[in-house]
């Protein structure tokens, strides 16, 4: 019987080495060599033994780099791990699930986001548009943004104004 293929797909493998640029996110080193041998694509919510049927376990939100070294520790220092982000508990959302990586040679809180994109804002802090709509998006974050545009509006209007009083008076000065 085939072996059946329970990781992420090659294009969601080149997703996350780009996200991540190739660096071990636990402690910020180059990583290289073979997969599997000398770095890997963690799962921070495991698979289990056999892989698992839930498309959202090889979403990059759930994927991290990690040298052998560094995933060897990940899975032999659980509680730490869990703390940290690297490893997530079934029953909750590695989106929504912070992680504490290496950049630069310090250490900060990101999300990873299921398109491949990380960012400092929790998912419901964060923005989406479909269809002329907000999508995932806190009342705080709505509030702001409509308070931002209400800003840009009323200074756009009072632009417009100055600009048709302007054209007022240049009218006047013409006739």
């Amino acid at each position: 019987m085939a072996r059946r293929n329970t990781g992420p797909t090659p294009a969601t493998v080149e997703l996350v080495l780009k996200r991540d640029n190739r660096i071990c996110r636990r402690c910020g080193c180059e990583v290289y060599g073979e997969r599997g041998r000398d770095w890997v694509l963690h799962h921070r919510r495991p698979r289990g033994i056999g892989g698992t049927r839930r498309p959202e376990t090889n979403y990059p939100s759930n994927l991290v780099l990690l040298d052998a070294v560094c995933h060897a520790n990940v899975e032999s220092q659980r509680e730490v791990s869990y703390h940290d982000g690297f490893l997530v508990h079934q029953y909750d959302d590695p989106e929504r699930t912070a992680i504490s990586v290496a950049a630069l040679g310090e250490y900060r809180w990101v999300y990873l986001y299921a398109d491949g994109t990380e960012g400092p804002d929790h998912p419901h802090e964060r923005v989406t548009v479909l269809d002329g709509r907000f999508q995932q998006a806190s009342p705080s974050v709505i509030e702001r943004l409509f308070a931002y545009h209400a800003d840009k509006l009323a200074a756009a209007a009072e632009s417009a104004s100055g600009l048709v009083e302007a054209e007022e008076t240049y009218t006047e000065e013409a006739a």
